[in-house]
């Protein structure tokens, strides 16, 4: 589901929707991710989106093997496992957390950076992280 963007440089991607939060640069050629979890659109008794994140099977499948990687508690495995699975948020997730208790905050920074981005390439596309959702009786 990536187009060339017309007139754009060799080897760059352009994505069917734009991105907010956080955008590639040239050195980040990333794809967009097809293994993640997906956001679910649903309303609440007052017509109000209502928007969540659920497993998709091969999110869920991911995640399992995960699990096995991280019982070894070897960071290293866990790097191994997202050279294969560089989307796996809960893996980047707990990369970074690692990155930060090793005061490695530069690299924490860009595997956050690398999981927002996975997350927001899987947004609903009747999201919008600058609409009020979830407001009114109902959120509270």
């Amino acid at each position: 589901t990536m187009t060339r963007r017309r007139g754009g440089a060799e080897g760059r991607i352009a994505h069917h929707r734009r991105l907010f939060l956080v955008t590639p640069t040239a050195e980040e050629p990333w794809a967009r991710p097809d293994d993640c979890i997906a956001m679910t659109a649903d309303s609440d008794g007052f017509g109000a989106a209502i928007f969540d994140f659920e497993d998709t099977p091969q999110s869920s499948r991911l995640l399992e093997q995960l699990r096995e990687c991280l019982q070894a508690q070897d960071p290293n495995l866990l790097q191994h496992f997202l050279q294969r699975n560089q989307f796996c948020v809960d893996g980047l997730l707990t990369l970074a957390d690692y990155f930060r208790g090793q005061s490695s905050h530069e690299q924490a920074f860009q595997i956050v950076r690398r999981a927002v981005y996975a997350l927001e390439c899987n947004f609903n596309p009747a999201f919008s992280p600058f609409s009020e959702t979830g407001v009114g009786p109902a959120a509270l």
